[in-house]
Parts: C-alpha cells; sequence; structure tokens
C-alpha cells in the first residue's frame, strides 16, 4: 500500500469492517445498495462532520488537525470565564464552548459543576430564560412539582361548570328565616282595636300588598342574561367574514336589527327591574306606615298577612339552592391528559393526569395517602368539607321541619368558619403519573430519567438555546441512557443547540460524539483544566500548551474505569 494508514476496500458484507475495527484499523463503510428497504435495516456509524471531496475525507481518516480544526470552528461560540468557586467568583480560568455537545468529566471533587453553575450565571444574564438547568439528584422535588396542585387547577372550567353557586351559598349563610303571623295577633287587635276616628280614615292600613317581589330576580336575571348575549353578538359578528361579504345596505340593515333588539332586551330587563323594586318597596311602606300609626295611637297593628306563603316559599328556595349545589357536586368526575412527560424505554410511555371531582366521601377515600395530601385547596381540610356537605343534605331532607333552625345556625357556622364562598371550595384534584393508561409510581431512577426528558421537552417547545446538565447519569441504568439520553443530547447537538454536560458515564461522554471534551484533574489541591477532542484525540491544559494529553488514554481512565477494566470487558464481550 502506498499509505499504510488507510484502506478503502468495498466488502462483501458489513462485517467485513468490524473484522479491520477489531485489528486495530479505520475502516468506513460504503454502499450502493439499491433495495433501500433492506439499506435502512443496517446500522452503520456516523460521520460527524460535513465533507464534501475526497482530499478532506482523507485527511478526515489521518486525523489532520487543521482540516479537523477547519471543521470545529463553525461550531464554536465563544470562550467563557468560569470559577473555580461560582459562589464567591473565586478561581477564574476560561474555557471554549461550542454549539454542540460539550462533556466535562475528570476526578471527582475538581470542580466539574462548579463550571456548570458559572455558566448558568454566565447565560442567564446573557441569554436571560434562554438556559436549562438541571442538576440530578432532585427527582423527588421534581415529582412533588408535577403532582402538586395551583390554584388555577380549582377552575370550575375544569370540570364544565360555568355556575359558581356563590350566590346561593351567600343566600344560605345570610339566611333569615320568616315567621307566619301567629293567631294571637290578629286576636289582640279585635280585642284591643281602637275607634280612633284619626286611624279609620287612614285607607292604606286596608291597602293590599302586592307580594309580587321575588327575592331571587329570577326574570330580570334571566332578561339580562339576554340583553349581554344580545350585546356580545353585537360586537363580535363585525368579525365574522360572513358579515364582510354582505354589501353596506345588508351590513347596516342587520346592524339596525341587532341594535335595535339590544336596546329592547336593555329595556326590558330594566322595566323588570322597576317592577320588581316598585313591589319591594311599595309592600315594605304599607308595613311600615300601619305600624307606626298604630304605635302612635297604642292600637295593636292588624297582620297585612298571614306571611304562611313567605315564610313557605323562603323555606322552598333554601332547599332549592342545596339541592343546587349538590346536584353540581354529584356530577361525573372528569379526568384528562395534563401533558406527556417522557418515555420509560420499553416499559412505554408516561403522561401526567389529573383527576377534577368534587368532594365525597367514597372518592376520597379511595385516594393513596399521598394524593389525599395534595387533592385539597391548602385552606381546606376533609372534616371541613364532609361537615358542609352534611350540612346541605340534611336541609334538603328536613327543610319542612321545626328544628331546621337549629340546624341552619350549624350550617351558617360551618360555612363561615371554613370560609365556603363557591363550589370552588368543593372541588378535588388529584394529579398522578400513568404509564400506557394505568396509575404508576416511578422509581428513584425513573423520576431522574423523567426530570432530564420533562426539562429537555420543555425547553425544546419555548427553543431554548442552552442545556446545562449537572450529572444525568446519576441513579440511571445503562438502558435508559443508551435508549433515552444518548438520543435526546445527540438531537440537540444537531439543533445546534449549547449542551454542556457533566458526567462520569462513558456512553454519555463519547456516544454523543462531543466536539468539546473538558478533563478536570486534581492533586494535592492543584487544579488543571484540559480541553481537547475525540477527533484530534488531544486534551491540551488551558495554562501549559505543552502539556498535552491523549483523549483516548484519558477517557479510558475516567470514564471506562481504566484500560484494564476495558479490555476486560472488550474480552468477556468477545
Amino acid at each position: 500500500m502506498k499509505d499504510g494508514r488507510r484502506l478503502f476496500l468495498e466488502p462483501s458484507n458489513p462485517n467485513s469492517v468490524d473484522v479491520f475495527h477489531k485489528h486495530g484499523y479505520r475502516a468506513i463503510f460504503g454502499s450502493d445498495v439499491i433495495d433501500w428497504a433492506n439499506y435502512e435495516k443496517s446500522q452503520f456509524g456516523e460521520l460527524r462532520f460535513y465533507v464534501d471531496n475526497f482530499t478532506k475525507l482523507i485527511k478526515l481518516v489521518q486525523q489532520d488537525k487543521l482540516l479537523l480544526k477547519d471543521l470545529l470552528n463553525p461550531y464554536f461560540s465563544e470562550t467563557v470565564k468560569v470559577f473555580g468557586d461560582s459562589s464567591a467568583s473565586k478561581y477564574p480560568f476560561n474555557i471554549p464552548i461550542y454549539h454542540d455537545v460539550n462533556v466535562i468529566f475528570g476526578d471527582k471533587g475538581s470542580g466539574k459543576s462548579e463550571i456548570l453553575k458559572s455558566l448558568k450565571e454566565f447565560y442567564s444574564r446573557k441569554l436571560g430564560d434562554q438556559v436549562v438547568y438541571f442538576e440530578a439528584g432532585k427527582e423527588d422535588e421534581w415529582f412533588n412539582e408535577q403532582t402538586k396542585n395551583t390554584d388555577a387547577d380549582y377552575l370550575l372550567k375544569n370540570v364544565n361548570v360555568t355556575d359558581d353557586c356563590s350566590s346561593e351559598i351567600k343566600w344560605i349563610k345570610t339566611y333569615k328565616e320568616i315567621t307566619p303571623t301567629n293567631l294571637s295577633d290578629y286576636k289582640m287587635y279585635f280585642s284591643k282595636s281602637t275607634n280612633n276616628k284619626a286611624f279609620e280614615r287612614m285607607l292604606i292600613k286596608d291597602t293590599p300588598l302586592t307580594n309580587a317581589y321575588d327575592p331571587k330576580l329570577k326574570k330580570y336575571k334571566q332578561l339580562m342574561d339576554e340583553y349581554n348575549i344580545i350585546s356580545n353578538f353585537n360586537n363580535t359578528v363585525k368579525t365574522f367574514e360572513s358579515f364582510n361579504s354582505l354589501d353596506d345596505t345588508e351590513k347596516n340593515a342587520l346592524s339596525s336589527i341587532i341594535n335595535k333588539m339590544t336596546l329592547n332586551a336593555f329595556q326590558l330587563s330594566s322595566d323588570e327591574w322597576i317592577v320588581q323594586k316598585t313591589s319591594y318597596l311599595f309592600d315594605d311602606m304599607i308595613e311600615h306606615v300601619i305600624e307606626f300609626a298604630s304605635e302612635d295611637i297604642s292600637s295593636p297593628v292588624m297582620p297585612t298577612s298571614t306571611k304562611f306563603v313567605e315564610f313557605f316559599r323562603n323555606r322552598l328556595t333554601l332547599r332549592e339552592n342545596a339541592i343546587k349545589l349538590l346536584d353540581t357536586m354529584n356530577s361525573n368526575k372528569i379526568e384528562k391528559v395534563s401533558k406527556y412527560i417522557g418515555s420509560l424505554s420499553s416499559k412505554g410511555s408516561l403522561s401526567l393526569w389529573c383527576t377534577y371531582r368534587f368532594f365525597s366521601q367514597d372518592f376520597y377515600d379511595s385516594l393513596r395517602d399521598y394524593e389525599k395530601k395534595k387533592c385539597l385547596k391548602r385552606t381546606m381540610t376533609m372534616t371541613n368539607l364532609k361537615s358542609c356537605l352534611d350540612d346541605l343534605k340534611k336541609i334538603k331532607d328536613k327543610f319542612s321541619e321545626s328544628s331546621i333552625g337549629d340546624l341552619l345556625e350549624n350550617t351558617k357556622t360551618d360555612f363561615n368558619e371554613k370560609s365556603i364562598s363557591s363550589l370552588n371550595d368543593f372541588l378535588l384534584v388529584v394529579k398522578n403519573l400513568r404509564l400506557d393508561g394505568n396509575n404508576y409510581e416511578p422509581s428513584k431512577g425513573e423520576k431522574s430519567i423523567l426530570a432530564l426528558q420533562c426539562k429537555i421537552n420543555e425547553g425544546s417547545a419555548s427553543k431554548k438555546s442552552v442545556y446545562l446538565i449537572d450529572e444525568p447519569d446519576l441513579s440511571l441504568g445503562n438502558t435508559y441512557i443508551n435508549d433515552i439520553i444518548v438520543p435526546m443530547f445527540r438531537s440537540l447537538g444537531k439543533q445546534k443547540k449549547i449542551i454542556v454536560i457533566t458526567t462520569h458515564d462513558g456512553n454519555i461522554a463519547i456516544r454523543t460524539r462531543p466536539l468539546n471534551s473538558i478533563l478536570k484533574l486534581t492533586n494535592n489541591n492543584v487544579y488543571k483544566t484540559y480541553t481537547g477532542n475525540m477527533f484530534t484525540d488531544e486534551l491540551i491544559n488551558i495554562d501549559d500548551n505543552k502539556d498535552i494529553l491523549s483523549w483516548k488514554i484519558e477517557s479510558i481512565k475516567y470514564l471506562e474505569g481504566g484500560k484494564d477494566a476495558f479490555d476486560e470487558r472488550s474480552v468477556v464481550y468477545e
């Protein structure tokens, strides 16, 4: 061979390449297979750089330093000042950062994590919220953060309820009993009534009450709802494309009709409000005039009505309000996926599910202990809600009993002491992870892998540009690293993101094909930093460019457990 460092051969099958590799030769496999369906079933190595001519290919095989420098230059981002003690900004030194995977490895206690913290400070100042920072060992915090509830979870729109029943609850909390007129009041009037001529001339005392006032203003509210609907439609119809397709005459005619309907609806609601207010004020005036006149002449007041209708209507309204609350809370629970969390390799995919349900004892008892602690609003307890729910059931069943007075006092006390103001206070929210639809409690290692995936997925969705990952291999098995972590980092690298990883795992540090490797060494409180890459097989001391280490040797030492361990695994595998 003219050049003993390379041999180009078209082998009969891909296995020939393995033979060359096992004998220490570099081999590049090419194919002119036309059946692409079969071609893509094969697994091949991947060229890290774009090579557009044969001369560059030769130089790449020969690890030509100048060529590799040219190939790396487009990925170079900048030189960043970092610190051996990031919190105090002490012991500064500079490192290169690339728009690709940057791996930091080396001795324990040599300051790898301090570099990452320094970079977080630097990029946060420079790029704001473009930084994704992940620190291993905090998977439980992440899990609790995912499954905790916020105020936004307790919105009734989550259970498709539009009326929070706040008016019904307020009515119950401020309920006042109307007492029917005793027969003794009539008896007293007729036995002690005066012949006072002035009082007899007061014809107003014979004026009947209208009894037309509706405390719930049902008709007025209905008319106001109609007005709001028409008014809102009038504002939005002009944004419709179908409206804009009309000619001016048609637009004016339609607008005129809608405007007229709006005015009519407002007038009808106003008239109804006046009728209700007038009825209330008129009846109130009649009762008070007679009462004041009777007091002035020391004559008993003739009762204006038995008040039995008002008494019974008041009780019915109380029962209706309780039934409305109970019926709404008995609506079926709603479950829905909140967001995709990540993959657990062959086990399947995990998603966060939210279950919304109004309080019931059976549902609460079906929950796991940690779910019970999270499902209630922070101001509520299960005892609070159960007591209030029992009160509503008793009002529904015993509304006509004479003992309702004591029950109502207890109810008002319960609702006021617990600050119950709307249906939101009865809503339970349960969040849990589900693996292919079934509730699943991930292990510590699985939480770690999910936390990392979640961080990166969120970063990708919002197009973050910098990813700082501290020891992602902590607590993870090789299967997860190989199947999930490595492809994830390589994908970010291909998008020309800045990814900086501290690791002790060879799969991450080597299989991600990092353009930049940073080696941290320490001995007797002397710290050294080397930078380089696998393509030049060099790691150069940043303080002494004559101090050069082999990337291959150092990687085997720190990432593979040393050469003996590396060779032993090779023998075992073979």
